[in-house]
């Protein structure tokens, strides 16, 4: 066998892109929706999506079937399907879907619907279910009737939770509430006085839209407006029941930062957007402040700011306003956010601060798995992810040009899935005569302790692996998998041992000078990675799936 460093020479990049898999392809706008043919899909609206893996979404359709549907897989193992088809249940015309769905890996689905007749508001679950319908009684608050109910979604513990309005008998406007469960509960509703904050919630809508649980719906994160404050400072943060503090400071608007979160002395909260919670307590939310333009937009997870408007994450420079963010049951961070480019600031779909995905891009349109020619992704929508072993996939609409025109009526929508592995590479291939390299991306789990990380390889397979701690590395030992134990960030391997950053991702690489051996061509050269958790003693707390790299003349 041949000594590690003479099996593996330098690499050229023969292919590049960012680093994640291939977008995928789900719906398609003027196509026929999968598993229900002949009808065609007319719009698509945000995706939702669970831990276990299910995701669902509220499509247009016309054709064999005309109206809205919600299709989907619940537990993202079963083929997509209709999950709910707008039409009349008991004794109820359903009008159109509103945009925001919940989905259950249990086998439920929560939308909310206009009702005809007395165009009444309403929220349901599957067909056969109205959780909160206009006008009539809530059951658990007496006197108190439904005046709307809307912004839908479903927990893990499959547990329906919504925004509903909240009237007296006789029509009085008595504010909003968070209920959640099939007999629904207020869990936090205008005018309630919360541990925490200076005054009570106002008696109008005092409650946001943005409201999320945590996985298993013990816990729930959202805006409140506060009475008789001004319009300048009446929003304020609720944490599972109290007003959260960071620093020993309640997080409301006007208020100031603690001095390590500010890029000024006077720099303080304003306006809150998107909101994730999981079921240890970790919490992330996206704003700004009142700070320079130019820094203004964060996203906070855990008292810290993870990403600030104007960070330079990969070579990409973040900026204006975030326009989708969802937070996994594993703490991945997904959004829509601006990077600055060359000709322009350009949309981008970031995964734990990487980008994946990018205005500009190619799409698949006929679900061959090959982007079209000529088509581009000018624009994306509704953002939602979940996690399961080993898939960290993202859901998002996106909108597609395929006619070179700067016109919007006339672009293709889609929904998408982005997967994103443990360990992604920008190329696959490399040749030993010219010499070059691969970069791997690391995005190490931050559901799990990890300290440090370490990237190692293999050049005789993945199977059968090695077993470390209960977990199996997808690696054979071999020579190559000596060298790269002993001599962590070799010139051949950099970035192969060290800590990730605050979002969990690390950066490596493929290295060989020109001129290798040519009988190295036709070798296939393997790396996965493990995790490192340091306590009391070094544990492998993850193992990564494997990333192939195959060498050429």
């Amino acid at each position: 066998m041949r000594t590690a460093i003479s099996v593996l020479p330098a690499t050229c990049l023969l292919a590049a892109g960012a680093a994640a898999q291939q977008p995928v392809t789900l719906i398609v706008e003027g196509l026929d929706l999968p598993s229900l043919p002949g009808a065609v899909v007319t719009g698509i609206d945000s995706p939702a999506a669970n831990g276990p893996g299910g995701y669902a979404v509220s499509v247009g359709v016309s054709g064999t079937t005309t109206g809205d549907v919600i299709w989907g897989s619940y537990d993202g193992t079963a083929p997509a399907s209709v999950l709910a088809t707008q039409g009349t249940y008991l004794g109820f015309d359903q009008g159109s879907f509103e945009f925001s769905v919940g989905v259950s890996a249990q086998g439920f689905v929560s939308y909310s619907s206009v009702l005809n007749p007395g165009s009444l508001d309403s929220v349901w679950t599957n067909d056969n279910l109205i959780v909160a319908k206009e006008g009539d009684a809530i059951p658990t608050l007496p006197g108190k009737v439904w005046r709307f109910a809307s912004r839908p979604g479903f927990t893990d513990s499959a547990e329906p939770y919504f925004v509903g309005g909240i009237d007296d008998a006789g029509g009085a406007d008595n504010g909003n509430g968070v209920f959640k469960g099939f007999v629904p509960v207020a869990v936090i509703k205008s005018g309630d006085v919360v541990p925490g904050l200076p005054l009570p919630l106002a008696s109008g809508s005092s409650v946001d839209f943005d409201v999320r649980f945590s996985p298993d719906g013990t816990r729930y994160l959202l805006p409140v407006d506060l009475e008789g404050a001004s319009a300048a400072d009446d929003f304020a943060l609720v944490l599972s029941g109290a007003g959260l503090t960071i620093g020993g400071t309640l997080v409301r608007e006007l208020t100031l930062m603690p001095a390590a979160l500010q890029v000024d002395p006077a720099e303080a909260w304003d306006n809150f957007d998107f909101m994730g919670l999981t079921d240890d307590g970790s919490y992330m939310f996206t704003g700004d402040t009142d700070g320079p333009i130019a820094t203004d937009e964060i996203v906070v997870i855990d008292g810290q700011i993870a990403l600030r408007e104007g960070d330079v994450i990969a070579g990409q420079t973040l900026t204006g306003a975030i326009e989708g963010a969802a937070y996994s049951p594993i703490k991945d961070l997904s959004l829509t956010w601006d990077v600055v480019g060359s000709g322009g600031d350009l949309e981008a779909v970031l995964f734990n601060g990487r980008v994946v995905a990018l205005e500009g891009d190619p799409a698949d349109l006929d679900f061959d798995g090959i982007p079209e020619v000529g088509s581009s992704i000018v624009g994306f929508g509704g953002i939602a992810a979940h996690a399961q072993s080993g898939d960290r996939t993202i859901y998002l609409t996106a909108d597609v040009d395929t006619l070179g025109t700067s016109s919007t009526t006339d672009d293709t929508e889609i929904l998408l899935s982005i997967p994103v592995r443990d360990l992604e590479a920008d190329g696959q291939a490399i040749s030993v005569s010219t010499g070059g390299s691969v970069n791997f991306t690391l995005f190490t789990r931050r559901d799990v302790d990890v300290d440090f990380y370490y990237l190692l390889g293999s050049v005789s397979g993945t199977a059968p692996g090695i077993p470390i701690d209960g977990l199996v590395l997808p690696l054979n030992f071999d020579a190559y998998f000596s060298y790269t134990l002993a001599n962590a960030n070799s010139p051949l391997l950099p970035g192969s041992f060290g800590a990730p950053d605050a979002l969990g991702v690390g950066d490596a690489a493929l290295v060989i000078p020109a001129g290798t051996d040519p009988s190295l061509a036709g070798i296939t050269v393997s790396h996965a990675y493990v995790t490192l958790g340091v306590s009391s003693v070094i544990a492998v707390t993850s193992i990564s799936n494997a990333v192939d790299v195959t060498l050429l003349p």
